[in-house]
């Protein structure tokens, strides 16, 4: 009861990071996602002046990074976490007060208060599991995204992801074709999926290969 009891814990703050608790999750998914979210980044191909969105954006250490692969972008992250945006606020001091990010708080599931058209890119990593409508999430993102923009999705192997004891309860992990008729149905076409793996610490302390997968997906013009 009590190993049950501890991992709905931690599924509950790998969802929304809250709390003293929150911060160190938001450290340690930092740390264990890295690889994850640099390859995301490095797959953006982006261009100068370029606006992004991103779904999810835990404590926003990664930005340095993302700026550094293109230094004029006007970039957006909502996140569920108001302790997450806290932290990206933090993190991200002068970049925030010289208005080059923007953070905000959303409910996760309805409309994003962005208009039609907006943005050439959209990228959200491992939130996939904790949506309740997924085809109106891609809808969403497909309503904002500019035509010829592109939604980068990064989400683990599901068959790896359902062998996790933590990640038994308040997750829903999905397989390449799922995720392709998501997208599919929300109009998004010229769908493709890059293979990765990274070795990650389990929490019995063991070093794993964890296999994930980069979703790219187009609107059409």
């Amino acid at each position: 009861m009590k190993i049950e009891l501890k991992y709905e814990e931690l599924a509950d703050q790998l969802r929304c990071p809250h709390g003293e608790k929150g911060l160190e999750t938001g450290e340690n998914m930092f740390k264990s996602n890295k690889s994850m979210i640099y390859n995301t980044i490095d797959s953006l191909n982006l261009k100068s002046g370029s606006y992004i969105l991103e779904i999810g954006f835990g404590n926003g250490k990664h930005l340095d990074y993302l700026f550094k692969k293109e230094n004029n972008i006007y970039y957006y992250g909502v996140d569920i976490s108001q302790t997450m945006v806290n932290e990206a606020i933090t993190y991200n001091s002068l970049k925030h007060t010289q208005n080059r990010v923007s953070f905000s708080i959303i409910d996760g599931q309805s409309q994003y208060d962005f208009q039609d058209n907006y943005f050439n890119v959209c990228l959200s990593l491992n939130t996939i599991y904790f949506i309740e409508n997924p085809i109106d999430f891609f809808k969403e993102i497909h309503r904002v995204i500019k035509p010829d923009g592109n939604l980068f999705l990064t989400f683990i192997d599901k068959e790896f992801a359902e062998k996790i004891p933590f990640l038994k309860k308040g997750f829903t992990f999905y397989k390449k074709d799922t995720i392709d008729s998501f997208g599919k149905k929300a109009g998004f076409y010229d769908i493709k999926f890059k293979d990765y793996n990274d070795e990650v610490i389990s929490e019995d302390g063991q070093k794993v290969i964890r296999p994930y997968f980069i979703c790219s997906m187009r609107k059409q013009i």
